[in-house]
C-alpha cells in the first residue's frame, strides 16, 4: 500500500493543473489543423477539387494540352517550350517545324510545327543571334528563359522576387495576367526545398490560382518527379526569395517570375517585336 500511495501522490496536483495543461494541448493541435499544408499535389482528391473550384483556371485549359516533361536539367527551356505553343493555340505566334515530331514515311511526308526542346535553341530568331547572346553560357537563370521566350516573339515582363517584393504585388501581378483575354501565362524560378520538395533552383509555368485558398497550381516540368500541385502563394515567394545552399557548386542567380504574353508590335520591316522588361528596365530585341 505505501508503493501505491507514492504513486499517487501527485494526483492531487495533476488535477489541479489539467486544466491549465489541456487547453494549450487542444490549442496546439488545432493550431495544426489550421495551419495550411505546404502542397496538395493535383492527382488527389482535394487537388482535383480545388481545380474545379479554382477562381482562376483559364490558362490551365491552355498549358495542359502542352504540358512537356522536361530533359533533366532543361526546367527552364521546358517552361519556355510549354508556354510557346500555349501561346501558338492561341493564334499569337507560329512554332516552327519540329523534326521531333514530324515523320517521313515511304515518301510521305508529316511535318508537325511545334516547339519542342531541340528546336527552341535552334529554330529561326528574330533578330539573328539573339538565343546565343542571352543563354551562352546557360546558367539557368530566370532572365534567360525569358530571352528564349522574347528571341520567339513573346512579349515578356520579368520580375526578380527581392525582400521588397510583397505579397500582395506577386499575387496581384497572377490574378491581372489571369484575367485578361486571352490571358497571359505565369512562370516561376524557385527553390524546391523552400517549397516542400527535394532538389534546389527549378522553373514551371503556373497552371490557376484560387482566391478562396490563395494557391496557386504550379504545373512541375519534372513530371517523372513530382505531379502538379497546389502551392501557398506566401510559401511560393518566399522560395523564389530565398536560396537554399546546394551540395556542390552552381550559379546562384536571382530568382523571381516571368509574365508572358502575345507580341503587340510590329515591327516596321514586317514580323513582331518583342518588349522585355526586367523590373523597370526594359529592352526591345
Amino acid at each position: 500500500h505505501l508503493g501505491s500511495c507514492c504513486r499517487n501522490q501527485h494526483l492531487p496536483l495533476l488535477l489541479l493543473l489539467g486544466p491549465l495543461l489541456l487547453p494549450p494541448l487542444c490549442w496546439a493541435q488545432d493550431l495544426q489543423r489550421l495551419k495550411p499544408r505546404p502542397l496538395i499535389y493535383l492527382n488527389t482528391t482535394e487537388g482535383a477539387e480545388l481545380l474545379r473550384k479554382a477562381s482562376h483556371s483559364q490558362p490551365y485549359l491552355h498549358l495542359a494540352a502542352h504540358f512537356a516533361t522536361e530533359l533533366p536539367g532543361m526546367c527552364g527551356p521546358t517552361t519556355a517550350v510549354m508556354l510557346l505553343n500555349a501561346l501558338c493555340s492561341q493564334g499569337l505566334l507560329e512554332a516552327p517545324i519540329s523534326e521531333e515530331y514530324s515523320a517521313h514515311l515511304k515518301g510521305h511526308d508529316f511535318t508537325q510545327h511545334y516547339w519542342e526542346q531541340h528546336n527552341i535553341w535552334n529554330a529561326s530568331e528574330r533578330p539573328t543571334g539573339c538565343v546565343a547572346r542571352a543563354t551562352q553560357p546557360w546558367i539557368g537563370a530566370l532572365e534567360q528563359v525569358a530571352a528564349l521566350l522574347s528571341c520567339r516573339g513573346a512579349r515578356v515582363q520579368a520580375q526578380q522576387a527581392t525582400d521588397a517584393t510583397s505579397l500582395a504585388a506577386f499575387r496581384s501581378a497572377i490574378v491581372a495576367a489571369f484575367e485578361r483575354s486571352p490571358p497571359s501565362f505565369v512562370a516561376v524560378n524557385f527553390d524546391r526545398q523552400i517549397a516542400g520538395q527535394t532538389g534546389f533552383g527549378h522553373h514551371s509555368p503556373l497552371g490557376a490560382y484560387d482566391a478562396a485558398s490563395d494557391r496557386a497550381l504550379l504545373l512541375d516540368v519534372a513530371r517523372y518527379r513530382y505531379p502538379p500541385s497546389w502551392i501557398p502563394l506566401e510559401r511560393l515567394l518566399e522560395a523564389m526569395q530565398r536560396h537554399t545552399k546546394p551540395p556542390v557548386p552552381m550559379p546562384m542567380t536571382p530568382r523571381g517570375f516571368l509574365v508572358v504574353s502575345g507580341p503587340d508590335r510590329v515591327r516596321a520591316g514586317g514580323g513582331t517585336a518583342s518588349l522585355v522588361s526586367f523590373d523597370d528596365r526594359q529592352l526591345l530585341v
